[in-house]
């Protein structure tokens, strides 16, 4: 059976629709990506115990799930300060490294990151976390 060039032109038409459709689904896909930040170049002190030599990647996977666990849903009885004060306490490069961390695991599922989930939890804010987000500011966290 031979076609005419109507139908063709209708096939044609067909098929470049169809890559138009599957081009935009992967750019929409690919739009949910993750904030990633470059740790800065700092020289923590490791005789400061308020800015200490380099935690492990267990201690910040411990503290992003603490700070997680904390902002998810609605929290009747008020926050749990103390990873928030974990998060403040850290080196600058670990505390980028926490919130990419962060990000890396719960911003695709959100559309939010550590910085935004922080600042969404409006009545939770005190020294510990207003330091947070001026901190995420100098370090030019979004």
């Amino acid at each position: 059976m031979k076609l005419s060039p109507k139908q063709i032109l209708i096939v044609i038409a067909i098929v470049f629709i169809l890559l138009i459709s599957i081009g935009v689904w992967f750019y929409l896909k690919g739009k949910k990506t993750v904030t990633i930040q470059k740790p800065p170049l700092d020289n923590p002190d490791p005789n400061n115990p308020n800015n200490p030599y380099s935690v492990s990647s267990g201690e910040i996977t411990s503290i992003v799930s603490a700070l997680h666990e904390d902002m998810d849903g609605f929290n009747y009885y008020g926050h749990n300060s103390e990873p928030y004060e974990k998060l403040n306490s850290l080196s600058d490069t670990d505390f980028v490294n926490t919130y990419n961390t962060f990000n890396t695991m719960y911003q695709v599922a959100s559309g939010q990151t550590l910085k935004q989930w922080i600042e969404s939890e409006s009545y939770a804010f005190d020294d510990v976390t207003t330091s947070i987000l001026d901190r995420m500011g100098r370090l030019n966290l979004i």
